[in-house]
């Protein structure tokens, strides 16, 4: 299984750094956290799971590009899009 301990987690937003942090600050593993969140519903592939409110938190325009990661994990890249979309359950 892969060692989530001591890595490195990121957000950019727009090319600027909100959010640099460690797996070490996480209260719960990521197996547990998935876990739990599987209990009441099913997750898809694409889907984020976001925990917490680290330092860095604000809005997001439309237009906006998201850019995430996880030492170790091939990162993300996001663009905001306004409108209702996403899942309707």
């Amino acid at each position: 299984s892969w060692d989530w301990k001591g890595k490195r987690i990121w957000l950019k937003v727009n090319g600027e750094t909100r959010q640099d942090s460690s797996t070490d600050l996480l209260l719960w593993s990521p197996a547990v956290i998935l876990s739990r969140i599987s209990e009441v519903m099913t997750l898809e592939k694409g889907d984020i799971v976001m925990t917490g409110t680290p330092a860095g938190v604000g809005p997001l325009s439309d237009g906006d590009i998201l850019e995430a990661g996880v030492e170790g994990i091939r990162a993300m890249r996001v663009h905001v899009r306004s409108g209702t979309g996403g899942r309707e359950d």
